[in-house]
């Protein structure tokens, strides 16, 4: 089976590449090194702008979801954590930076009182 692992996320702040870059996050991928064909190595752009620019994340609550598909990811290991499409099959993983984390009264997460999220990664959840 063909694989890829980030190796690491950093955001750009520098002058060098065109202004839309700035604030963008990237991420490092390595693949599968025991193939007759290498896969899986890439730098993937992180556009950061539809999530700095909602206002809580309530504003990714699908059907409202852009092209990114914004969703909890299932219990167990990832519960808390959320993931949001980049590059098929990549996806960035977050988590609302909250303490303690906005409930509804039915219970589960209440995104319309997520306004901060901590970024953990970017991974194929699906691979």
């Amino acid at each position: 089976l063909a694989h890829s692992a980030s190796l690491g996320l950093t955001f750009y702040k520098g002058s060098v590449f065109p202004a839309e870059y700035h604030g963008d996050g990237f991420a490092a991928e390595h693949g599968s090194w025991n193939r007759a064909k290498r896969t899986g190595y890439k730098v993937i752009r992180i556009r950061m702008k539809e999530l700095r620019a909602a206002r809580t994340l309530m504003d990714f609550w699908p059907p409202k979801s852009p092209p990114a598909r914004c969703h909890e990811l299932p219990h167990g290991q990832r519960a808390g954590q959320l993931s949001v499409d980049l590059d098929h099959p990549y996806r960035l993983i977050f988590m609302p930076d909250h303490d303690p984390l906005p409930e509804r009264e039915e219970g589960g997460l209440d995104w319309s009182k997520v306004t901060a999220v901590k970024i953990l990664g970017v991974e194929d959840t699906h691979g």
